[in-house]
């Protein structure tokens, strides 16, 4: 998933000083009476949205927070941006929602006594009947299979689309996976096919939420979605427990609703959408991290992601797109920081600040 300094600097205090253009060589100080100015950094987020009135009296902004925030902005939009191949690819990277949708710990051991229960031809049909010139098919999850397709005849049936947002190739995302498993369109479906059984699917608990790559429960989103509102509009902890705040939330809520739906409607990426220094301003701003605590989080990222890609059991794989998709994500995590550490002098120094 740069502001620069001269822009950026969200936190202002005037004061000036003159000498005295009469005779006496004393100087004399003369106060500026303009009240102090505190225009938060995070209004440059594309999740800040006016919510109609008047918030200054509730906000509270922290000077070593505007610090923190904008050198990591700045650091942020350096390396990831949707002007340059490595900045788009990183930015992708940066994303990890779609690995919410990958099986818990708990789903994969009751997947794998699936698997177990049953026998080595109905997990492999095909084993022995590969065309070498035509290696590829695809089956739907309503049962839906057409065996030996080149490659030709892959990318017209996964459409122009099907990896536009990838960090490989369509070609290179064929040859890799070789079978699919997918859910037909109404176009796919006019491809000739056979019909088989339906896919044994295991089905995700409808009552959790995803976010980044956990599934939390209701409760658990709407606190955590609380706490980033709290941290983009720098309101104060005290403002926080008054219904007032709650109020300014669900105004909130609606107006991002509005704001994300004209995104949507663009079939763009978001980072392509607002601009990548408003979308890495929003995933800056809702965490409101110290130093320590986001290199923390960028560590724990990277350590999280590779126990989900390398946990048992090991007959079961996400497939080659999505490990090589992770695999650039944990690069990315630890490349952010490893370069954090030494940008911020921490070198293996726990240290908070």
């Amino acid at each position: 998933m740069q502001i620069s300094a001269s822009t950026q600097n969200a936190y202002t205090m005037t004061q000036t000083a003159e000498l005295s253009k009469s005779a006496s060589t004393t100087p004399t100080v003369s106060a500026d009476t303009t009240p102090q100015k505190t225009d938060s950094i995070n209004k440059s987020a594309y999740t800040y949205v006016d919510l109609g009135e008047d918030i200054s009296q509730y906000t509270q902004t922290d000077p070593v927070q505007e610090k923190t925030n904008q050198e990591l902005i700045t650091y942020l939009t350096g390396i990831m941006n949707n002007t340059t191949p490595e900045g788009k690819k990183n930015l992708y990277a940066l994303d990890t929602l779609s690995y919410s949708a990958l099986i818990t710990e708990e789903e994969a051991k009751e997947l794998e006594a699936e698997l177990m229960s049953l026998t080595y031809t109905e997990l492999i049909p095909d084993l022995y009947s590969i065309d070498i010139d035509r290696p590829y098919r695809v089956q739907g999850i309503d049962g839906e299979l057409i065996r030996g397709m080149n490659m030709a005849e892959m990318k017209d049936f996964l459409g122009e689309d099907y990896a536009k947002n990838a960090v490989l190739d369509i070609e290179s995302i064929i040859k890799n996976i070789g079978v699919f498993i997918i859910d037909f369109n109404e176009r796919q479906k006019q491809f000739p096919h056979e019909m088989g059984e339906p896919i044994r699917t295991l089905t995700l608990d409808p009552t959790l939420v995803n976010d980044d790559y956990h599934r939390y429960t209701k409760d658990e989103s709407n606190k955590l979605s609380l706490e980033r509102f709290k941290n983009l509009y720098s309101f104060s902890d005290e403002f926080s427990k008054t219904d007032k705040f709650q109020e300014l939330f669900d105004k909130y809520n609606v107006k991002l609703g509005e704001k994300k739906s004209e995104i949507l409607q663009s079939h763009k990426p978001v980072y392509d959408a607002v601009g990548s220094k408003a979308f890495l301003t929003s995933e800056v701003a809702k965490q409101g991290f110290s130093k320590s605590e986001a290199i923390n989080y960028y560590e724990t990222v990277s350590k999280e992601l590779t126990d989900i890609l390398y946990r048992p059991p090991k007959n079961v794989t996400h497939g080659m797109y999505i490990v090589q998709e992770m695999k650039e994500s944990i690069k990315l995590y630890d490349k952010i920081a490893a370069d954090l550490k030494e940008m911020w002098g921490y070198g293996d120094l726990d240290v908070k600040a």
